[in-house]
């Protein structure tokens, strides 16, 4: 976790035990940025990284700790499959490779790799064609790696906020294909 400007943030931590199973609890105000990565063995960066940045964020975490993560640069480390959900508020973006997210609001759940963004943009780099595609949409579900499902959506290519040309749609789904 880092400050996303030069501010400080701040962060309250408290151990729920109305939930089985117990869950900790943190809630971070002031601008904050957060890295979601697994350690590699060889050094290199880990290929399926995600940093979120939003105004505000609430963790919930089956760590029995999360108070590390209030010192600047404070790291969490926990098993893969433990649970770990994000609710994201403010100026939102997430980058995730050649994917840039950014929404109002959002819920991102970093075992399963699932997301819910809401008015919300998508742009993806598609190497076959060397451009962008931008989509806009009242709602964005990624429901796995690199695919997402938009509602009342509109795509382009264009890079202009008020594109000349774009396709419209009420359910918009993308998701990545192998091409020979």
């Amino acid at each position: 976790v880092y400050a996303r400007t030069g501010q400080p943030f701040s962060m309250k931590t408290e151990r729920s035990t109305e939930s089985t199973p117990h869950e900790q609890i943190a809630i971070i105000t002031g601008g904050i940025k957060l890295n979601v990565d697994v350690p590699q063995a060889d050094g290199l960066p880990d290929p399926k990284a995600i940093e979120l940045a939003a105004d505000s964020m609430v963790i919930w975490s089956d760590a029995t700790d999360l108070s590390s993560l209030s010192q600047g640069g404070g790291e969490q480390l926990q098993m893969r499959d433990a649970k770990f959900q994000i609710y994201l508020e403010g100026n939102i973006v997430i980058r995730q490779k050649d994917i840039v997210l950014k929404a109002d609001r959002a819920f991102y759940d970093a075992r399963e790799d699932r997301a819910l963004l809401n008015d919300a943009e998508l742009k993806l780099w598609i190497p076959q064609s060397e451009n962008y595609l931008r989509v806009r949409a009242k709602r964005i579900r990624q429901i796995g790696r690199g695919s997402f499902h938009a509602q009342n959506a509109w795509a382009s290519g264009s890079y202009f906020g008020k594109p000349g040309y774009r396709l419209e749609s009420s359910d918009l789904y993308l998701e990545p294909r192998v091409v020979n």
